[in-house]
């Protein structure tokens, strides 16, 4: 497990996994899109242009990309998003989401599709804090398999989707049982389902789920991220939150 990987598990305030210090200028980066705040970090540059939002000099680092503040009540979001370059990218590039919950070192887990020599994406991530967790393939909302997934922060999953397509990247702090990280691509690919230790299984999926069961079932997201190594500049179409009063559910 790599660096990154270590510290995406460990808390959203890591130098990786938190945006840098309080700068003059920070208010004036900050761009309103969808109804939040929107905060660059690293490197990055973002520009509300027309209907999107547009995250650029997304570089080598893996720290460029943008924070989403999410205010009161917001217990998943989704972020319809593309990469405008993907012919471009090379081995090693990727995408990665994670959030918080409650506050900036609460951290949920992380997501990350990464870019292949070969082509297509492997995907890894993990649920922080979490020993029991699966990765659920589904197919028009469909489940079709599922797996224990070792919390190691390997691949778990390869897929030749379409980043320049669209897909939705989703967290989810669910209310009845899980927290959930969701990557759903434009439509039902062959995905080869990676088990450590035993043999490989593929299926056909348009949407990939890694959940665990929630520590808090009280809890609700506060800050979203998503970041880009080597990617360059990443279109977010829409951000769709759902939103839920907060408090202990009933028993």
């Amino acid at each position: 497990m790599d660096r990154l990987t270590r510290f995406a598990i460990a808390a959203c305030a890591m130098v990786v996994f938190a945006p840098p210090p309080a700068r003059a200028d920070d208010a004036a980066k900050t761009v309103r899109f969808s109804g939040f705040a929107h905060e660059p970090i690293g490197d990055a540059t973002i520009v509300h242009a027309g209907s999107h939002l547009q995250v650029a000099h997304l570089g080598g680092s893996g720290g460029d990309g943008v924070r989403i503040h999410l205010g009161d009540g917001v217990s998943a979001l989704r972020v319809r998003a593309r990469v405008t370059n993907e012919t471009a990218l090379p081995p090693g590039a990727f995408i990665q989401i994670s959030s918080c919950a409650g506050s900036a070192t609460d951290s949920v887990g992380f997501l990350r599709v990464q870019r292949m020599a070969a082509g297509g994406y492997e995907v890894s991530g993990g649920v922080a804090g979490a020993s029991d967790q699966w990765v659920s393939a589904y197919r028009g909302g469909t489940l079709v398999h599922r797996d224990p997934v070792a919390a190691t922060g390997n691949p778990f999953a390869r897929v030749p989707a379409c980043l320049a397509c669209g897909s939705n990247l989703n967290d989810e702090l669910s209310r009845a049982s899980d927290i959930v990280l969701r990557w759903q691509w434009s439509k039902p690919l062959p995905v080869a389902l990676l088990r450590e230790g035993g043999a490989d299984t593929t299926v056909v999926a348009d949407e990939l789920r890694l959940s665990a069961p929630s520590r808090d079932r009280a809890a609700l997201l506060s800050d979203f991220y998503v970041r880009g190594r080597d990617v360059g500049e990443l279109r977010i179409d829409s951000e769709t939150a759902t939103r839920r009063r907060a408090g202990r559910p009933k028993p």
